[in-house]
């Protein structure tokens, strides 16, 4: 249920402003009379409800009755104590002192226009006040910073009332779905998913409720805008922890039928909370802002911001004798048309200067006004300087003086006419949300007995609209059971003159059964005897059927809470006392629920391992301090934690914990905080069995690179001596030996040298994995380095060795120089006959996405380089082989080396973390790519 709360205006700032102030003493002491017949105005053609009190009244004596009020307001303004001037009038609303109406009088729409009427007001006297820009714009900000402040409050204290009068579904019903024009909906903070949406709503999204609600979790990623979903969901959370009465707002922008993403200002409250006081579900309404949006982005672009969304500021007013054509106009017109002020302008010649093609609507629309005396509305080009100009006029004739006189403003639209026209299309739309509010009025003379119904009542009941209506077929239209409650309400009205609300069965003329809600009031005569009866009609059936699934939701998502294997648990920092743990620690620990709960946290203290207490006291300490002083409106940290637990059973378990602020009082500081634990042993016991796994493979390596190394440095002894001996036998006894003896010896001289070369280079290849010495190196650097070996090879080739310039990353440089000395050496090495070869290094980088494939270690980026060579190329079914030790695919006679070259190159790239892979195609060339992640 909700629950009820002092009246609250959701906002702690003085409204102190730096600009308004003087601007309000300039329309006090001169516009005055002016002013408050601008609001009368204003509010006659938006058609203000409250407006029906003042029924009779000329506009004179609407004037001086306002004199008084308008006049403390202003004086207010001046004084810079607005807010003290807001609280008293909230207080006389909500104490039911209001002059005219009661406090159930005032609607919806009447706060919605209040704060449109005045700053409409306040502008119009603007250009008279100061023709400095930038001033201007500051006062029409300063405006409406009092105008949202004005309205948030005017909307608490209404809601407040809404709740005390009328209850939870009153409130819900006549509030959120009925007496406004946007989109109403429910919330459930928990399934994170819609329960009920208005009209609006479904007409606007093209879902049905029942769709919206299947949707689930899934309705904020489809319909809110991907750049406002991080700021939806933290402002979802806000309304999580937010108290009652407050009113959470944010502006996003949603996905249309048409598949559009309007601008949209959501305003949220808390609806329902569940048996632990926690939020379980908000109700809020959507209002369109898309338009507001648009207007103020274009201006951004336009001349310095000359606009935002809803001001009125840089129009040019004037007034022009019908006659003589004579003009009046305030220095912004001037500036407008490009000429300079003169109290003499004929207004007639500036129609020369109208786009030719214009004049002749402009002809037309200012005879339909003259005859059907209306306002005209007109855009229009206009020609300044030899430069084309968009313009907007709006005005009408009046008798000033018993003269007729053109009074109008205009605007230059050259860079926002189709944002004027998108607003006025706005404004249609919200008429027609209006007339789709749901709500059926009607009315019923007791002395002519005449009732009269509005269209939405007849669709309500499905009659045909504007057929005869009277009492005894509207009764037959009622459940037969609910026919004499619904007499009686309504001889309450007539004899005691209250306002009774009541609901209802109707039956349809297809046995159709709806669910009612009817608010009826009676209208009396000075006697007080009741001579009409007044009210509205709702069809609630929906509303109804969405309460019973809301009651049936809420017990499901009990259900889960308490079946969900995470201890879920908040809890009071200053008392150790849980608010809310549910059953899942029973299941994890062992431990009732209601022992927990009367043990509070010194419970969790007893049973935490206690080589992990300390560390937990400190950081959860670190987190308490850093969440106290979090800045305003920063995103609630989360904080984590893992730790062990004794089961009841006397067995450890490993448990992750998130924590999160669950409250803060009212001076923002922590006063409960929300745990999720989650139990991880199987998780822990895996990563320690990995983690040795790890070491045993580690120590393994290092023994093989130590045998490697060993091996191959034992080795290379007795081949330096077969070497040694075999020279000095060839040289000492050459005389002696036959020819083939020679050769035999021969050959074991180059077959040992061959030997300790493969040696030299098995013993490189075993120390590679072990350095991992990363510097920033220049890779052109590096390239000239491993070229200076070559020189003379790649100068008696007269070979071509070209690359592009190659960036700075992190490697080992000595692994580097040897792979470009390999690889370059490789190319030289299987030339073609008779062709000169060419040898072009690349690079560039890849995102991560490029490289998947490769499962390479992790990085942001990825260094790719090609070696392109023209040589004698290879069968592409070799490129797998190619890398390994010893592999070799010509023979020893053809080509020298030890097979060794390839595979050296390979194992520098993965120690690197990266991938080599070669292609090749015979008699065309080879290419070798290398990938390695860029780690910095």
């Amino acid at each position: 249920m909700l629950k009820e709360e002092p009246v609250k205006t959701n906002s702690n700032k003085r409204l102190i402003f730096k600009y308004l102030p003087g601007y309000a003493a300039f329309v006090r002491d001169n516009c005055l009379v002016p002013y408050i017949k601008e609001q009368v105005s204003i509010c006659r053609a938006v058609d203000l409800p409250m407006m029906r009190f003042l029924e009779g009244m000329s506009d004179e004596q609407l004037v001086t009755m306002g004199m008084d009020a308008h006049k403390l307001f202003l004086t207010h303004a001046e004084n810079n104590t607005l807010k003290e001037h807001l609280e008293e009038s909230l207080k006389k609303w909500v104490s039911d002192q209001l002059v005219i109406m009661k406090k159930e009088d005032l609607t919806a729409e009447d706060i919605s226009y209040a704060g449109y009427v005045r700053k409409k007001s306040l502008l119009k006297f603007l250009p008279s006040y100061t023709n400095d820009l930038d001033e201007a714009i500051e006062i029409i900000n300063e405006i409406e910073e009092l105008n949202i402040h004005n309205d948030i409050a005017a909307t608490n204290v209404y809601i407040k009332l809404l709740k005390d009068r009328i209850g939870e579904q009153a409130f819900f019903t006549e509030v959120l779905s009925n007496t406004t024009p946007g989109l109403n909906y429910i919330f459930d903070l928990k399934t994170q998913s819609v329960k009920y949406a208005n009209r609006n709503a479904i007409n606007f999204f093209g879902n049905s409720v029942e769709e919206l609600e299947k949707m689930g979790g899934a309705v904020i990623g489809d319909k809110v805008h991907p750049d406002e979903l991080q700021l939806t969901i933290e402002s979802l959370q806000k309304c999580a922890n937010a108290a009652d009465g407050a009113v959470i707002s944010w502006e996003l922008r949603l996905k249309a039928n048409d598949g559009s993403y309007p601008w949209m200002r959501n305003y949220t409250s808390v609806y329902k909370r569940d048996e632990q006081g926690a939020a379980s579900e908000i109700v809020g309404i959507i209002l369109d802002i898309n338009k507001e949006k648009e207007i103020s982005d274009k201006l951004v672009q336009s001349e310095r911001q000359l606009l935002d969304a809803q001001a009125q500021a840089g129009l040019g007013s004037y007034e022009m004798d019908a006659e003589t054509g004579k003009l009046m106009a305030t220095p912004q017109l001037f500036e407008i048309l490009g000429i300079t002020p003169n109290d003499e302008l004929d207004g007639r010649t500036l129609f020369d200067n109208v786009h030719p093609d214009d004049r002749e609507r402009i002809i037309e629309c200012r005879e339909r006004a003259i005859r059907e005396n209306c306002d005209f509305d007109i855009e229009y080009r206009y020609i300044v300087n030899r430069t084309e100009k968009a313009l907007w006029s709006r005005g009408r004739i009046v008798k000033k003086n018993g003269r007729e006189t053109w009074s109008g403003t205009v605007m230059d639209i050259t860079a926002r006419h189709d944002m004027v026209r998108q607003l006025q299309e706005s404004e249609a739309r919200l008429k027609q949300a209006q007339a789709l509010s749901h709500i059926g009025n009607w009315s019923w003379d007791l002395v002519t007995g005449q009732i009269v119904w509005s269209d939405e009542l007849y669709r309500i009941y499905a009659r045909e609209p504007g057929s005869e209506i009277t009492f005894d077929k509207v009764m037959l239209l009622n459940h037969p059971d609910d026919q004499a409650k619904i007499k009686e309400n309504l001889q309450d009205c007539i004899d005691m003159g209250k306002s009774v609300e009541t609901y209802y069965r109707a039956v349809l003329k297809d046995g159709t059964r709806k669910m009612l809600y009817a608010k009826t009031g009676a209208v009396s005569d000075k006697s007080g005897k009741a001579i009409k009866l007044v009210g509205t009609i709702q069809d609630v059936t929906k509303q109804k059927l969405v309460e019973k699934k809301l009651a049936e939701s809420q017990e499901f998502i009990q259900k889960v809470t308490d079946v969900t294997p995470s201890i879920i648990a908040a809890y009071n920092i200053h008392t150790g006392q849980f608010s809310f743990i549910n059953g899942a620690v029973e299941k994890q620990l062992g431990y009732p629920q209601s022992t927990v709960m009367e043990g509070g946290v010194p419970f969790f203290v007893s049973i935490t391992h206690p080589d992990d207490l300390q560390a937990i006291i400190e950081k959860n300490a670190k987190a308490l301090e850093d969440a106290n002083t979090l800045p305003a409106g920063a995103e609630e940290p989360i904080a984590e934690f893992k730790y062990r637990m004794k089961t009841k059973s006397g067995d450890y378990k490993w448990f992750r914990t998130f924590g999160t602020i669950f409250e803060r009082n009212e001076k923002g500081l922590v006063e409960s905080v929300l745990n999720i634990s989650i139990d991880i042993t199987e998780q822990e016991e895996a990563e320690q069995a990995v983690y040795q796994k790890n070491l045993q493979l580690q120590h393994s390596n290092t023994s093989l690179e130590e045998y490697a190394y060993v091996a191959s440095h034992d080795l290379k002894e007795p081949l330096r001596k077969i070497v040694t001996f075999s020279d000095r036998m060839l040289t000492s006894q050459s005389e002696t030996l036959s020819g083939e003896g020679k050769i035999f010896l021969g050959k074991i001289i180059e077959s040992s040298r061959r030997m300790q070369k493969m040696v030299n280079d098995l013993l490189y290849v075993s120390t590679i994995a072990g350095n991992k010495e990363y510097q920033l190196s220049d890779l052109n650097l590096i390239l000239s380095e491993a070229l200076q070996p070559l020189d003379h090879k790649i100068e008696e080739l007269k070979a071509i060795v070209d690359s592009d310039e190659l960036p700075m990353v992190p490697i080992v440089p000595a692994q580097f120089r040897q792979l470009f000395l390999n690889l370059v050496s490789n190319s030289l090495k299987f030339q073609r006959k008779g062709v000169l070869p060419e040898i072009k290094i690349t690079h560039t980088f890849l995102s991560p996405k490029a490289v998947e494939r490769l499962e390479l270690a992790k990085a942001k980026k990825y260094l790719k380089i090609e070696l392109r060579d023209n040589g004698i190329g290879f069968d592409n079914q070799y490129s797998g082989k190619i890398f390994a030790i010893f592999q070799r695919l010509h023979g020893r006679s053809e080509y020298e080396g030890t097979g060794i070259g390839l595979a050296v190159c390979k194992r520098i790239v993965e120690n690197h973390g990266g991938a080599i892979f070669a292609e090749g195609k015979v008699n065309e060339g080879a290419t070798f790519t290398i990938v390695v992640p860029v780690l910095i």
